[in-house]
């Protein structure tokens, strides 16, 4: 995406490719990908978190 991104000339100015790079962040963390099942980062992270938290007890 970054190599798309510095082909149309998106990356090549620092204020513009700081205002892209936030959105491709929350972007990647809210997409569903396959490697994680179909879960987004953040419900996995969660799902993770939750998981230590009922080992603990």
């Amino acid at each position: 995406m970054v190599y798309y991104l510095e082909k149309i000339g998106l990356m090549a100015e620092d204020s513009k490719a700081k205002a892209v790079v936030p959105l491709i962040i929350a972007y990647h963390h809210a997409a569903h990908l396959w490697k994680l099942k179909g879960h987004t980062p953040g419900e996995f992270t969660e799902k993770q978190k939750q998981g230590k938290k009922r080992k603990r007890h």
